[in-house]
């Protein structure tokens, strides 16, 4: 007896074959800039001797002693940056932290752009945040870096005077 109600069923459509995107060329000129600057930075921090005195481990570079550590006695809101980020490319994160906190904030900074430069570089593609949400954002990134370099330059003075 034959089925008057049946209907072949169709057969399904074969999955859409996985196409990667091309590798941007551009990606990969400014992940490599990226790579670079942040390389060239924990670099000079690797090649320059943490100052036991927490600050002028700049002086290394040819650059004078802070003059404003030198004329009022306080450290300037950068005294002790080189340093922390010298620390904390010789792995020393705990005393990088303790000698400056901005400078090792800068550090982590730095060794984040380091990993996602390699990784664009080597992937051509960008893995970090959007360029849309940094745009949408600076403000709180802008007002964190101020914190932060604020808070360090506070700790800075309290370290010098009274630690």
């Amino acid at each position: 007896m034959v089925d008057l109600n049946y209907a072949p069923q169709p057969t399904p459509a074969p999955a859409p074959a996985v196409t990667l995107r091309p590798a941007s060329g551009l990606t990969r000129i400014w992940c490599g800039l990226l790579l670079l600057t942040c390389g060239v930075i924990l670099g000079i921090g690797l090649w320059l001797n943490a100052d036991p005195h927490g600050v002028n481990t700049h002086v290394q570079l040819g650059q004078p002693p802070c003059g404003f550590l030198e004329h009022t006695g306080y450290p300037c809101m950068t005294c002790g940056c080189t340093t922390s980020v010298t620390l904390f490319a010789h792995g020393h994160w705990g005393q990088s932290l303790y000698t400056q906190p901005f400078g090792f904030v800068f550090g982590l900074i730095n060794l984040a752009g380091v990993v996602l430069g390699a990784a664009g570089v080597l992937m051509g593609r960008w893995y970090g945040p959007s360029g849309l949400w940094l745009y949408f954002k600076w403000p709180w990134w802008l007002g964190g870096l101020v914190a932060a370099m604020l808070g360090g330059w506070i700790y800075k003075i309290a370290l010098m005077r009274w630690l």
